[in-house]
């Protein structure tokens, strides 16, 4: 609780700065109108993944402790693409009040089986994160030299989201197959905020090539959303769907604890589930892209 007390405000706090800029310094007057230009670029991203990452690697090792291949484990959401554009308004020699929008995506499957209580587990999963930031930020030049611009990005933003789990389960008893493959989809919006350097190659009086690094926070939980499961037993088949929540719990065999993610419409309270709280899926991490700057 303290640290998503922390985390808003920050996030007030940048949000604060950012509109401080926008409204009170200084405008261009009429003989000197603004000067604008637009920023296009692309590169990868590295993301924490929060509880998602977390009931990951409790998978992993649960399956590693029940005859898994440790080369075949469920493997961790971390890398991702990402681009975006952003427009540029100078208000003074060195500060330009900048909007932007981007997109982030990651995706990653991943394969694994293993044996518990006697049962054959074959078992897909593919979890996937598209973040789209909506932002409002300041950039300010801190060096110049030799055609070479330093400049210092911040600001704030929505940062939209859009999530899914997919799944493939096959399960062996006594040669009495049963399989389960679906999926859950779910949106959520939160406030994040970012800031990096950036280091610009000027190639035209209108044009400049620019490299940049940047880190942001931002984290969503309380995530709901719909699945659909189809359940095949033998010959039997049948469909689920509904509503389910994205939850992070401790999952408990034979003695020994492990970090999980569970899909309900409400609070796991099985025996098996501990520490269960609504999961938190965290896109805080970092870029690296390149791009083009045009002014006009």
């Amino acid at each position: 609780m303290n640290e998503d007390r922390i985390f808003r405000a920050k996030t007030a706090a940048v949000i604060a700065v950012s509109l401080f800029i926008v409204f009170f310094c200084p405008s261009p007057s009429p003989a000197n109108p603004p000067k604008f230009s637009f920023k296009l670029g692309a590169g990868g991203d590295y993301l924490s993944g929060g509880d998602l990452n977390a009931g990951m690697r409790g998978m992993s090792a649960f399956q590693l402790d029940n005859g898994a291949d440790k080369n075949g484990l469920f493997k961790e959401l971390h890398l991702g693409a990402g681009s975006g554009i952003e427009i540029l308004m100078e208000i003074s020699p060195r500060l330009e009040v900048a909007f932007g929008v981007s997109y982030l995506y990651a995706a990653r499957e991943s394969s694994t089986s293993y044996i518990w209580n006697s049962v054959t587990f074959r078992e897909t999963v593919r979890p996937r994160l598209e973040v789209v930031p909506v932002t409002l930020g300041f950039s300010y030049k801190l060096a110049q030299s030799s055609g070479f611009d330093l400049y210092l990005d911040a600001g704030a933003g929505l940062y939209k989201s859009r999530m899914a789990w997919k799944f493939d389960l096959e399960r062996a008893f006594d040669s009495f197959p049963s399989r389960q493959n679906g999926e859950w989809k779910a949106s959520k919006n939160a406030l994040g905020f970012q800031g990096g350097l950036r280091l610009e190659k000027s190639v035209s009086p209108f044009a400049a090539v620019y490299i940049e690094a940047f880190g942001r926070c931002a984290r969503f939980r309380d995530i709901r959303g719909k699945y659909k499961v189809r359940i095949f037993q033998g010959a039997d088949y049948r469909e689920e769907q509904g509503r389910s929540t994205l939850w992070a719990a401790e999952y408990r065999a034979d003695d020994e604890s492990y970090p999980w993610i569970v899909f309900s419409d409400s609070k796991p309270t099985a025996l098996y589930y501990a520490d269960t709280n609504e999961a938190r899926v965290d896109v805080s991490g970092v870029s690296l892209r390149t791009g083009i700057r045009v002014r006009f």
